[in-house]
């Protein structure tokens, strides 16, 4: 593991946080280390979280959950993240609410909705970043997964300077995949203490989850760069993800009960064609199926599964997509709360696939 280089004054660090608590199970400790070094920390906070109904229902003894308590439970969860960061020293007018849709976002991803690349947009062209912290694709929270997908998509249109700007990712709810090249962040047993204070400000949030949320205010933070995107994962739903002869090949493991409505999510950036958003079925049995835009449903081309016992091989025709700026892939199995897996993004033919490299530029 190689660890965090140090910050400086002339550092300006931006941290998505998909949900108010994230910032402080995540980056908790970076902020304090960032601050310190007289860096420039701004948090920006995706949604309110007030899709959150069990906590609500056990604080509130109240069973249903109408909108109007949904938005108090979000202005509720606002206050304890400006609480927290106060007490971490980041000042309320570097924390920026974007308004968007607990549990939504994974919608808005493939509906190609443009506001949270806008605001993300946006915020990037305001800060200027040096430093950029943002969920990681394999978190299992379908909102922190997708939010990657929109970050990384958001700092393409931007064409930042890479030599100027580093990348960090972070996971909160982890599943069996832990991605390589992990960066490590050693506490102090001060900044430790401090993080776990912070993370008691979630106070909404402490009637169901308080020892699992204290339990982040460990001795390190881990964080992962971003590195060469490679086409086989042995952990992932998705074993392996080519693009071969025009077509996009997907090698897939399927449960041993395969659950119903399961479908394939396809997110694809084109120089020619553009954003492209589509869904397919999945099925049980080997067969063609139709492909659909996300949004409009609207019937597009045939694409090939064969299935041979727990295995699948997924054949989507691509050419006409070519050439491909980024493509993303996700099985969509959602498990009660969480997903399955998270998003897989496909490396490319003709494209180097490291957005961003943190060894190059950050101070040391």
């Amino acid at each position: 593991m190689t660890p965090l280089p140090k910050f400086t004054a002339r550092d300006r660090v931006l941290i998505l946080a998909p949900h108010p608590d994230d910032e402080a199970l995540a980056t908790g400790g970076l902020i304090q280390r960032a601050l310190a070094a007289h860096a420039k920390v701004r948090v920006l906070f995706a949604t309110d979280g007030e899709n959150n109904p069990w906590p609500q229902r056990v604080v509130e003894r109240k069973w249903s959950i109408d909108p109007d308590d949904r938005a108090r439970w979000g202005a509720r969860r606002r206050r304890e993240a400006i609480c927290s960061m106060e007490f971490l020293g980041v000042p309320a007018n570097s924390i920026r609410f974007l308004g968007l849709p607990d549990q939504g976002i994974t919608g808005m991803l493939l509906t190609g909705d443009e506001r949270p690349l806008k605001m993300l947009g946006a915020a990037l062209r305001e800060m200027q970043p040096t430093l950029v912290v943002f969920p990681c694709s394999t978190d299992l929270h379908p909102d922190h997964s997708s939010l990657h997908v929109f970050m990384n998509l958001a700092l393409d249109r931007e064409r930042l300077d890479p030599a100027r700007l580093a990348a960090l990712y972070f996971v909160v709810h982890a599943g069996k995949h832990a991605p390589p090249h992990r960066v490590t962040l050693s506490l102090r047993p001060e900044e430790k203490e401090r993080k776990r204070e912070a993370i008691l400000c979630h106070g909404s949030q402490m009637a169901l989850s308080k020892r699992r949320f204290t339990a982040y205010a460990q001795d390190a933070e881990i964080f992962y760069r971003p590195g060469k995107i490679g086409a086989s994962s042995s952990h992932h739903p998705i074993r392996r993800a080519t693009i071969e002869n025009g077509a996009l090949q997907l090698r897939v493991r399927l449960r041993k009960s395969p659950l119903k409505g399961t479908q394939l999510s396809v997110i694809a950036e084109s120089a020619d064609a553009g954003s492209i958003r589509w869904i397919l079925p999945v099925p049980s049995t080997s067969r063609r199926v139709h492909i659909r835009e996300a949004d409009t449903g609207a019937l597009l081309r045939l694409a090939t599964v064969r299935v041979e016992g727990r295995n699948a091989t997924i054949h989507v025709p691509v050419a006409s997509l070519m050439p491909l700026e980024r493509l993303f892939v996700k099985l969509q199995r959602r498990l009660v709360f969480f997903d399955e897996s998270g998003w897989r993004e496909v490396p490319l033919p003709d494209r180097d696939a490291v957005p961003v490299d943190t060894r190059r530029h950050l101070h040391r």
